[in-house]
């Protein structure tokens, strides 16, 4: 599958929080996956999660990430996870996602991108959840 990326975005490769997180992804998910939100603020395939937000709002989680040895772009040169905007795309290069502005806006939006996980088959669009 593909995730769609909105806002800012920031996208985790879902084998380094079941490798990382301290009780993997099931934790990880009770922790960070909102309940109940008036906007999409998370979108996930089998491979990656991404979180979108218009100010900042993932600054939490990547704190939360950072002090349990997830490396950033300013850290490593391939990360285990990586920030980017809907506007200039990925902020540092990165070499497991692969991104891509479409010709064809979904849902009227326009500029709309999606990534999906490097070796993986670009697939069915995965938007944000809705709550």
């Amino acid at each position: 599958m593909t995730v769609a990326v909105s806002f800012g975005f920031l996208i985790i490769r879902k084998s380094s929080i079941e490798n990382q997180y301290p009780g993997g992804i099931t934790q990880f998910r009770q922790e960070w996956i909102p309940k109940q939100r008036k906007r999409p603020v998370t979108g996930e395939d089998e491979h990656l999660f991404g979180f979108y937000s218009m100010g900042g709002g993932t600054s939490l989680l990547i704190e939360k990430l950072k002090s349990v040895g997830f490396s950033t772009e300013e850290t490593q040169p391939s990360p285990d996870l990586v920030f980017g905007t809907v506007t200039t795309g990925l902020l540092a290069p990165c070499d497991w996602l692969q991104i891509e502005e479409l010709a064809e806006p979904l849902g009227g939006r326009e500029p709309f991108m999606v990534c999906w996980l490097v070796g993986s088959k670009r697939g069915e669009i995965v938007e944000g959840k809705f709550c």
